[in-house]
């Protein structure tokens, strides 16, 4: 048995995540940890992370750091997504992290992500056809399985930080946010062609974000 940590640092939230995995290459996690760094929030009008943030992500990573240290996890994988490819500074929180904790964050691109969003749906649950769709604080990923494989993928460059601007846009008029925020996602998704194509295709969501949205639906329907 040997143990990993595999850590996520998103756009909303940083996670981690201890699995065990034996010599089969079975895995069973036996630990989780998060922090809502809200890392998107944190990019000013110049397109750098404030110092704020950029302390608030090492220190979340240092009692990450500090969890697989008492569990003995034998190695840490680390990913950045949409914040951490957006920021032009970001090699700070890369230099931090490696210099002061021993952890290297690779980024991945929007595609990258798409394909790992993807893997976790196909291992986790049946599915033989369906779009999947994961929404982050800075990006969305669609992904159109068929067959139970990828058949297309896209990752478009906004996420819920835009549609809380676009939804604060018209102070004191919801109606015209709203219709803005509709306006805005129509000529988005318009854009991806193979997305026009697809009907009748179940929607399997993924992330934070659907969670949040189904536990306000199950709580709705109590």
């Amino acid at each position: 048995m040997e143990r990993l940590g595999i850590i996520d640092i998103g756009s909303n939230t940083m996670r981690l995540v201890i699995v065990e995995i034996d010599a089969k290459g079975n895995y069973k996690i036996i630990n989780e940890l998060k922090k809502s760094a809200r890392l998107s929030e944190g990019i000013g009008q110049d397109g750098n992370f404030s110092e704020d943030k950029v302390k608030e992500a090492y220190f979340a990573l240092k009692s990450f750091k500090n969890m697989c240290r008492s569990l003995n996890v034998r190695e840490i994988f680390a990913v950045g997504t949409a914040a951490i490819r957006t920021a032009k500074n970001n090699q700070e929180i890369l230099a931090l992290a490696y210099d002061k904790l021993g952890i290297k964050i690779n980024i991945i691109d929007g595609i990258q992500e798409a394909n790992y969003a993807y893997l976790g749906v196909v291992q986790g649950i049946d599915v033989t056809n369906g779009l999947m769709i994961d929404i982050g604080g800075g990006s969305i990923e669609l992904v159109y399985i068929k067959d139970n494989k990828s058949c297309k993928m896209v990752s478009l460059p906004f996420g819920t930080f835009k549609i809380k601007e676009i939804l604060g846009h018209q102070s004191g008029n919801v109606i015209g946010d709203v219709e803005h925020l509709v306006s805005f996602l129509s000529s988005e998704f318009n854009k991806v062609e193979w997305l026009k194509t697809l009907k009748d295709v179940p929607i399997i969501g993924v992330g934070g974000i659907i969670r949040s949205i189904a536990k306000v639906e199950k709580t709705s329907k109590k």
